[in-house]
């Protein structure tokens, strides 16, 4: 499968770093050496010990790409902008020009997650392309056999992986509606999968008339099995 965008990766691991800057920042103002790890914890306050997880998790999040961590995300940006405004109001002692900078960088992070390309595979798994298994452009008989009634669907394949098919016909919806999926192929006719319709489309797209259908689980022998026939097939 393939990576993680650069991006993500990078400001992923800049909030797990971000620890060492409350380190760094502890260690300065209380004149203590940047080596003398021992005692600058031991002046670390609680709320620096909370600021750092905090920091750790989100950054844990970002990567995951889920939508749940976006929302993490832009709940913990609205929440350091609070602190350290509220923090510099209350000790004028420290520099302003930290604050701001500070602020910057973290506003500048925020807008570009909020941007659309950027937000949108975190509310999109289908946009998570290093998530998905490959895909082959085969062209497969398949039968469609739904699981709560007698209906069979004849169709094709527009594109499979060991995890879903397109298929290519008259699908039936609605989304959520298990299925049993039948190829009419020499090297796959024993195959019985069970799956699911996720997405349904009426042509006017990218993808032909048909829908979208996941596998359920299946025997890992079976998985590792279709993956090398699928890939067999690709090079026929």
């Amino acid at each position: 499968m393939k990576k993680r965008p650069i991006s993500i990766k990078i400001i992923s691991l800049i909030y797990i770093m971000l620890p060492l800057h409350i380190y760094a920042q502890i260690a300065y103002f209380s004149n203590t050496p940047f080596g003398d790890v021992a005692t600058v914890i031991t002046k670390c306050t609680l709320h620096a010990y909370i600021l750092s997880i905090l920091w750790v998790v989100v950054g844990i999040c970002i990567f995951m790409v889920k939508r749940w961590s976006w929302y993490v995300f832009l709940a913990h940006s609205i929440s350091m902008v609070i602190w350290n405004c509220y923090f510099a109001l209350m000790n004028p002692f420290f520099p302003i020009v930290l604050t701001l900078t500070f602020l910057g960088g973290l506003f500048l992070i925020t807008g570009f997650f909020i941007l659309e390309p950027i937000r949108a595979p975190y509310f999109n798994p289908r946009l998570r392309w290093w998530e998905q298994e490959k895909r082959y452009r085969i062209d497969l008989p398949v039968n469609i056999h739904y699981s709560d009634s007698e209906t069979l669907i004849q169709g094709k394949t527009y594109d499979i992986s060991r995890s879903g098919l397109f298929f290519t016909g008259d699908l039936i919806g609605p989304t959520g509606t298990f299925v049993h999926v039948k190829f009419d192929h020499e090297m796959l006719a024993e195959l019985d999968i069970l799956g699911e319709i996720v997405w349904l489309t009426s042509g006017k797209g990218r993808y032909p008339r048909g829908g979208g259908v996941k596998f359920g689980a299946m025997p890992k022998d079976q998985y590792k099995n279709l993956g090398k026939i699928l890939n067999m097939l690709n090079f026929r």
